[in-house]
């Protein structure tokens, strides 16, 4: 009983931390820290790729129809959906981290496993310092898209998501680099339009999030770790709910007003973390 209230904490803090532009793994190696769920880097890593799949999923139930629409162009020609076809580009360009993740760095370990390492209580100090570092950068991009007067962009085009698309690696590899602050610091930067770009920045994150967590959820299903039905069932359904809700949110607010909140959060958090790891450990 006391793992599964656990895991519904894990649950309502990353379901709500995977929309923001805020590190939901640091919370989750916060959680893990104070409530012992486990020490274990598999452990860990697997229900943090089931919550990631929670909310990939989310994602594509709430942005089906775009997704439904670059399918349909791929074998209509109609002038209508031209759009749609760039994004299609745009989509495929955007998993290039799924692939890179895979590429092995050890004995039976992938790049993206390293990620399970950094959720143990023991790296904490080092998540805590990654989150003041995304906040500085949060900080400096905003500063410096206030001083940029291009003509903003109605979606994020090719050389955008390419870019993004290579930030996302790290945030992959650690924990503390939020994937939606990573993209949505590129965006800025690129003069995509602030109201589109939380819109933008799930369009195409989720695919990735799809395809890498779902071959680390296979991958530890089919090793010899234990796993229990329940447990992630529950973890899969909070974290979806929780999701949904703060997406739903986030998609009509304009991010750049925010982006002052969040840099203080996340350097005030960040702080709080680091303290609080030398207390813990």
């Amino acid at each position: 009983m006391l793992e599964y209230i656990k895991l519904i904490i894990f649950a309502l803090f990353c379901g709500a931390t995977f929309a923001l532009p805020v590190s939901s793994a640091s919370h989750f190696s916060f959680l893990n820290s104070i409530m012992k769920f486990s020490q274990e880097a598999e452990v860990l890593g697997f229900y943090y790729s089931v919550m990631s799949l929670a909310f990939s999923a989310v994602i594509f139930i709430l942005l089906r129809k775009i997704y439904t629409l670059c399918l349909k162009s791929l074998f209509n020609k109609d002038t209508k959906l031209k759009n749609y076809r760039r994004v299609i580009k745009n989509l495929a360009v955007s998993v290039i981290p799924a692939v890179i993740l895979f590429v092995p760095v050890g004995e039976d370990k992938l790049l993206c496993d390293l990620f399970d390492g950094f959720l143990t209580p023991s790296n904490l100090l080092m998540v805590s310092v990654a989150v003041i570092i995304g906040a500085f950068v949060l900080l400096i991009s905003s500063w410096y898209t206030r001083q940029s007067y291009s003509v903003t962009k109605r979606g994020a085009d090719l050389k955008t998501v390419i870019r993004s698309s290579l930030y996302q690696i790290i945030s992959y590899v650690i924990p503390g680099v939020s994937h939606v602050s990573s993209a949505a610091t590129n965006m800025l930067i690129c003069d995509v339009e602030s109201k589109v770009i939380v819109r933008e920045i799930y369009l195409y994150i989720a695919p990735q999030m799809l395809i890498v967590n779902t071959v680390k959820v296979v991958r530890f299903a089919l090793s010899d770790m234990v796993i229990n039905p329940v447990a992630v069932i529950i973890c899969f359904v909070v974290t979806a709910l929780v999701s949904a809700l703060v997406v739903t949110k986030m998609s009509k607010i304009n991010i750049r007003r925010l982006f002052g909140f969040f840099v203080a959060y996340c350097a005030l958090t960040g702080i709080i973390f680091a303290v609080l790891s030398f207390v813990i450990n």
